[in-house]
């Protein structure tokens, strides 16, 4: 609990980061809707432990999931940041494996990252009202009425995990897995 406390007291810096985050998000995904937002700063906050519930299950659905990949449109980066602090990234599976990464090797980190990484409800909070600072910026497209009243719903739920929007899955075809970078190493060609 000590390193929650202490990442989140350097709230300028760390808000900072957050919102670059978000900001590039929005840039590469402008259709992303509120559920991609807080999936977003939900995994930046929680990891990726909810999507662990079965270890050998995870790694058949990521190797199902990599043989079904179909080719896919938008021009996805290999990771995306996810936290502030920039462990916790988007390993797109397209391409990871297009530069020779092994699906093994991503489950295996994945899975990893599902036992290591401390989830904190305070930090999703903290990082959900940081997002709603950013409502009042230019091009924003969320009012601060629209995120308090989507946190205030996910609150009462105990802020489950969600799914991407259906638009955003349309759009994006998104396929990856939330891991800590010093728990895999990525390809580089």
């Amino acid at each position: 609990m000590h390193w929650v406390l202490k990442s989140i007291r350097k709230t300028p810096a760390m808000q900072s980061a957050l919102n670059a985050i978000i900001s590039l998000h929005l840039e590469q995904y402008p259709s992303l809707l509120l559920p991609d937002l807080y999936k977003l700063i939900f995994q930046a906050a929680m990891g990726s432990e909810h999507a662990v519930t079965d270890p050998d299950h995870a790694e058949r659905r990521l190797k199902s999931e990599a043989e079904a990949l179909a080719e896919v449109s938008v021009a996805l980066p290999l990771t995306d940041p996810v936290s502030p602090d920039h462990r916790l990234v988007r390993v797109h599976l397209q391409p990871y494996l297009a530069r020779g990464g092994h699906f093994s090797d991503l489950a295996r980190a994945f899975i990893k990252t599902s036992h290591v990484f401390k989830s904190s409800v305070h930090r999703l909070e903290t990082y959900w009202q940081w997002a709603a600072t950013m409502a009042h910026r230019d091009g924003f497209p969320f009012s601060t009425a629209q995120l308090a009243g989507f946190g205030e719903k996910q609150r009462k739920l105990d802020y489950p995990a969600v799914h991407h929007s259906t638009q955003y899955r349309r759009l994006y075809r998104p396929a990856y897995r939330v891991v800590l970078m010093e728990l895999i190493e990525l390809p580089s060609g």
